[in-house]
């Protein structure tokens, strides 16, 4: 009886083993990635966003949201049958990221690629886009989502979108005239109100011009308006955005670069939130420029024949005469300048407003600053 009962003992322990071996076998043949469809916990203030080749796909609830070791997913994928369109983006090792989609409502695998995507901020929402595609997650209700629709069969072609609540705007501006979207820059607080406003750079095509901007505001309720009355014409130094008095300025810096353009001397314009509009609220021309023992300016190639000049001075100071030869190029406005120093074994190519040799020495033979505008020239 005894050795029957030791037989069976055994005989259970072997099979529990057995049974508990086949078990682990099978939990670890399932991926990690695959276990976490049940985990997701999704956050239901915020949504996903799905736009691919100009189509909105509904996320539903987002039930999907995570990311694990540089793989990020979202949009409707549980385990029910009913899921729709999620997106599975991978983060490469330089940063980068490429993208891919189920394509197919319900869909279990992101098998179809978008391709490259990159990154940006849009108010709390995370954002991968590329021509075809914009991906967002993080998406509040009541913010928008801005966008720049192409449709190559309408003029202008492109055209600035927002998608809020479920609904997409075309947001037109009535004196845009030949200008149209073509980067969507900051998003900011600038009117003193609770929603963010966006900047949105505009351009009429070609490189004539450096990008205009404008400033749109949502008001809530689907309402859309812009802060300035007429686009804000851009200037060649770009801008930068201050907080100046207790308010946010738009300061737009103007280079006296484009076609004949003889000025010399740069300017700043400083735009703020009046009443509510984008207005103009200060401007200003520098009144300074570089001292030097010898210079070429814009007027003096201008006014020379040929519209060239040269000077000679000894710019290293070795006892050698070098030179300096300016072309002016009427296209930009500038000098196209070329300066032969005689220690240096080849020429220095330097394009500016003025060329100028500073009284400012340095090293064992007090060779003296070569100056383009204010930019000092290694050499």
């Amino acid at each position: 009886m005894t050795k029957i009962l030791h037989r069976l003992v055994v005989h259970f322990q072997l099979s529990f083993f057995i049974i508990l071996v086949l078990l682990l076998s099978v939990i670890w043949s399932v991926p990690l990635r695959a276990q976490t469809l049940t985990d997701i916990t999704p956050d239901p203030a915020k949504g996903c966003f799905l736009k691919i080749d100009g189509i909105i796909y509904d996320t539903g609830s987002c039930a999907m949201n995570d990311e694990d070791e540089g793989v990020i997913r979202f949009g409707q994928l549980d385990e029910s049958s009913q899921s729709g369109y999620w997106v599975h983006i991978l983060k490469n090792d330089d940063d980068s990221f490429d993208a891919s989609w189920n394509a197919e409502y319900g869909a279990k695998h992101a098998h179809a690629s978008l391709g490259a995507v990159t990154y940006s901020k849009q108010g709390t929402a995370d954002c991968w886009s590329n021509a075809d595609a914009m991906l967002c997650r993080n998406v509040l209700a009541h913010e928008p989502l801005y966008d720049i629709g192409y449709y190559p069969e309408r003029e202008p072609s492109r055209v600035l979108l927002a998608y809020v609540d479920g609904v997409e705007h075309e947001i037109t501006h009535p004196a845009w005239d030949i200008l149209y979207p073509t980067q969507l820059a900051e998003r900011l607080q600038l009117d003193g109100q609770d929603d963010m406003e966006q900047i949105v750079l505009l351009t009429q095509g070609g490189n004539c011009c450096p990008l205009s901007l404008s400033v749109v505001s949502y008001r809530g309720d689907g309402f859309f308006s812009f802060l300035d009355p007429e686009p804000i014409i851009g200037g060649w130094g770009g801008y930068d955005i201050l907080s100046e008095g207790g308010r946010t300025v738009i300061r737009v810096k103007y280079l006296p670069y484009g076609y004949g353009n003889d000025q010399t001397q740069r300017s700043q314009y400083d735009y703020a939130v009046v009443d509510g509009e984008l207005r103009l609220v200060a401007e200003r021309t520098e009144t300074s420029r570089v001292v030097s023992v010898a210079r070429l300016n814009l007027v003096d190639v201008i006014l020379a024949e040929g519209n060239s000049e040269t000077f000679s001075f000894d710019i290293d100071n070795d006892g050698s005469m070098d030179t300096v030869a300016c072309t002016y190029w009427e296209r930009w406005g500038v000098l196209n300048c070329e300066a032969q120093i005689s220690s240096v074994a080849e020429p220095i190519s330097m394009q500016c407003k003025s060329v100028a040799i500073s009284r400012v020495v340095s090293g064992l033979n007090q060779k003296h600053q070569l100056l383009c505008d204010r930019d000092v020239i290694e050499y």
